[in-house]
């Protein structure tokens, strides 16, 4: 992990795309990697996917993404995340702009809001 925030912070350019699945991420660690993404400019894609992220940890999240409008696509299924974690992040996938493609749980993927009508496709 420090690798990839001392990559981010450094903002190497070749590093669009992060895969954190399965990699026993909690609240504090995600903390420690949030502020490498509120400086970066290449990241498009993170999977966060299956850790042991909570309802706390998506907050500090959605208010990095506030900041952060490079990321389109961010993969958090799998994690300890409940209804307010859930509303804050596809709050911020729908507000922003660029919008971002979130999966919150398997097989379902919020992709676009229009006229206040959360669209999502079901593979």
């Amino acid at each position: 992990m420090e690798e990839i925030i001392y990559r981010l912070t450094h903002n190497c350019p070749h590093l669009t795309e992060i895969d954190l699945s399965k990699k026993n991420i909690d609240n504090a660690s995600l903390k420690k990697l949030l502020p490498s993404l509120e400086v970066n400019t290449h990241l498009t894609s993170l999977n966060l996917e299956n850790n042991f992220i909570t309802e706390d940890g998506a907050i500090f999240l959605s208010k990095t993404l506030e900041k952060n409008k490079i990321i389109v696509n961010l993969k958090m299924g799998g994690n300890r995340l409940r209804t307010v974690g859930d509303r804050a992040l596809a709050k911020i996938a729908m507000e922003r702009k660029p919008p971002i493609q979130l999966s919150l749980i398997t097989k379902f993927r919020v992709t676009g809001y229009y006229d206040g009508t959360l669209y999502h496709i079901i593979e």
